[in-house]
């Protein structure tokens, strides 16, 4: 690196060093990555960083002698570890490694595992979902175009589910999260990637649509439900093909995998799967001033619902997402279009 003002990607462009930053302390990693700096203390969030596409590279030439470098980062691969202790060693004296427990309790998480025909794994999701009827669940594919294909299966049968990949864009992205936070979406079909630093409030099931090549992904992805001292479900289904993997899964958490007949679940009586709250978008945000009370306050008042009839609120710079209960959203939809708020009156649509 000729200049050390600058840092450079592989693609050649250049990023300028902020003047109080230089000589302190730089890791540079190509590829995507988030660099938090504090002083002399470097944060590389390693789950972001490294394990994007695990094809990575690590430069420390440009790393000032006796800077002081911290790394975390959960689900690393073995590869990717030994990349992180070889920069440690160059760098840190005595460095303490510190690990926390990566597996689950079997009393927090329950863990069933499907054998099934590749060619029937879309189908397998959809009995999955008649026979538990989860209120809330995230289901990993490995590609967008997987993500995409299950989303359209599932909303031809009548349920509630959105894909969340890295294609969409930030707004598509905050809505799909939003509405999922909020429980007017059921289904969350997601890609690893997209789905890193996904916290949401009991979770009740995970779905496992083709099984993680990594056994680390996997703890990682079922670790999503179970939280806060509730318990979750999560749900695996397996081709032949993929035995190698499931094996490993086993090797990682020292006991059997819990293997059953998925031709014993049988649908549960009802209407298709559908969330107990709808959201409704308001075409006004912070840049306009709204404010969360302004909001509820339109929905007590003249939209006539009850407090415990709203549910979550999320306001973005130009738009407002409320979630209210399935039951009274066509009459909250009718009186705030029709209605003002904050003495305004605003476009406002059913997602």
């Amino acid at each position: 690196m000729k200049n050390n003002n600058d840092l450079h990607d592989v693609s050649g462009h250049s990023q300028p060093v902020p003047p109080k930053a230089r000589n302190r302390g730089w890791l540079y990693v190509f590829g995507p990555a988030t660099i938090l700096l504090l002083g002399l203390l470097v944060l590389l969030p390693a789950s972001i960083a490294l394990a994007a596409e695990r094809d990575f590279t690590l430069r420390y030439d440009v790393v000032a002698p006796g800077a002081n470098l911290a790394f975390y980062g959960p689900g690393t691969s073995g590869d990717m570890i030994d990349g992180i202790q070889q920069l440690a060693a160059s760098f840190m004296k005595a460095p303490l490694q510190v690990r926390a427990a990566a597996l689950h309790e079997e009393s927090q998480i329950e863990q069933r595992f499907y054998e099934i025909d590749p060619a029937q794994r879309l189908p397998a999701v959809l009995r999955l979902l008649a026979h538990f009827r989860p209120e809330s669940c995230v289901a990993f594919c490995f590609t967008k175009q997987q993500c995409q294909e299950l989303v359209d299966f599932l909303a031809a049968k009548g349920i509630s589910a959105a894909a969340l990949h890295g294609d969409l864009e930030q707004r598509d992205r905050d809505q799909v999260l939003a509405m999922f936070a909020n429980r007017s979406l059921s289904v969350l079909v997601a890609t690893d990637v997209a789905a890193r630093g996904l916290d949401v409030d009991a979770l009740d099931m995970v779905i496992n649509v083709e099984l993680a090549r990594d056994p680390e992904v996997h703890i990682h992805r079922i670790g999503r439900t179970g939280r806060a001292g509730k318990s979750g479900m999560a749900l695996s289904l397996a081709a032949p093909a993929e035995a190698q993997r499931a094996q490993a899964i086993e090797t990682l958490q020292q006991r059997p995998l819990n293997w059953q007949p998925l031709e014993a679940l049988k649908p549960q009586a009802g209407e298709p799967l559908q969330p107990p709250m709808v959201t409704l978008c308001i075409a006004a945000g912070r840049k306009d001033k709204l404010r969360p009370g302004d909001i509820l306050g339109a929905l007590t008042g003249e939209a006539g619902l009850a407090g415990g009839q709203v549910g979550k609120i999320a306001l973005f710079d130009f738009q407002a997402l409320v979630a209210v209960e399935r039951g009274v959203a066509r009459q909250a939809l009718k009186r705030l279009s029709e209605g003002k708020i904050k003495g305004r009156s605003l476009r406002v649509r059913q997602l």
